[in-house]
């Protein structure tokens, strides 16, 4: 199975473990000297079965999870990237917003007089940055989104 699919079943799997998980109770844990045990509150599990069967799942996960690293090492090289890339785009995107809000003069009534402002930074070369950063998230995006369809998770 490629990563793509192999993401969607670890998502499922979770899913499933959340939900068994749910189940757990104290009725569950103890019954009624001498009485049968109330295999409703499992899905027709009994305690036993139950539990074995949540650990199968754990087990089935971890598997799972371990075969997906083992596939992601490609890609997780361009996950950091990707990280760094949004991160400085973030930080380039505050720092135009400043700018474009940074006053270009101020009149001071009290004396009669302007101030010209000048900005230290051109906004010009900011949106050039932004734009570049932006280009390289994107390519490695479909990059990523390429390799997770064409990269083989070997589970066992």
């Amino acid at each position: 199975m490629n990563l793509n699919k192999a993401f969607k079943k670890r998502n499922k799997l979770q899913e499933e473990i959340n939900e068994l998980r749910a189940m757990m109770s104290s009725k569950i844990i103890v019954r009624e000297k001498g009485e049968e045990e109330n295999r409703l509150l499992l899905n027709g599990f009994t305690a036993e079965e139950w539990l074995a069967f949540v650990n199968g799942k754990y087990e089935e996960l971890s598997k799972l999870l371990i075969a997906i690293d083992k596939a992601n090492a490609e890609i997780k090289p361009l996950l950091s990237e990707i990280n760094i890339y949004k991160a400085q785009k973030s930080f380039l995107t505050g720092l135009n917003d400043y700018i474009a809000k940074s006053p270009r003069k101020y009149y001071y009534s009290e004396t009669n007089k302007t101030v010209y402002y000048e900005l230290n930074l051109k906004q010009e070369e900011i949106l050039a940055l932004i734009a570049k950063l932006s280009e390289k998230i994107e390519n490695l995006e479909e990059k990523i989104q390429k390799l997770n369809f064409e990269t083989q998770v070997l589970a066992e």
